[in-house]
């Protein structure tokens, strides 16, 4: 029941447009498709980045660090360098970014909910495991609802 009722939450908040993570994480995952599409040349230059997606350097500078601490992305000194993805973007899920730049919060006066929160939290996740980066740029509602379906089998 538990999972049905995620399902279906997760749907409804999707679809009123509510964000379910935060900007610096939606941010990264966006970041991690544009290095994968952009990269054939050598590493992608941080002011590239900046350019493309109207962010700042420093915040970019924030996200690439966490990214590289996760060993999503590896860094490049000197004339042309930047970032690459340490892997390719087929061995890297979504739920690893996601983890990466996740806190865990512990509020006192929900500690009742904790059990709830973690089962949505471990849900979520598992969706997310079951998406590469490869498929985040070609991304239809088939390979979603395969992962979803993957998901509510387990």
């Amino acid at each position: 029941m538990v999972k049905n009722f995620a399902r279906d939450s997760v749907a409804k908040k999707a679809s009123l447009g509510l964000e379910l993570f935060n900007s610096k994480t939606r941010y990264a995952i966006d970041i991690c498709v544009y290095i994968m599409e952009n990269c054939q040349a050598g590493p992608v230059n941080i002011h590239q980045v900046a350019a493309e997606t109207n962010l700042s350097v420093s915040y970019l500078e924030q996200i690439f660090s966490g990214l590289k601490k996760c060993g999503i992305v590896r860094s490049y000194k000197g004339p042309g360098g930047g970032y690459m993805l340490a892997k390719s973007a087929d061995e890297i899920a979504v739920s690893k970014i996601v983890e990466c730049f996740s806190s865990k919060s512990q509020s006192k006066s929900s500690q009742r909910m904790d059990p709830f929160w973690s089962e949505i939290d471990g849900l979520l996740l598992g969706l997310l495991s079951e998406i590469n980066l490869g498929q985040v740029s070609s991304m239809n509602e088939t390979i979603l609802k395969d992962a979803a379906q993957g998901l509510l089998k387990s």
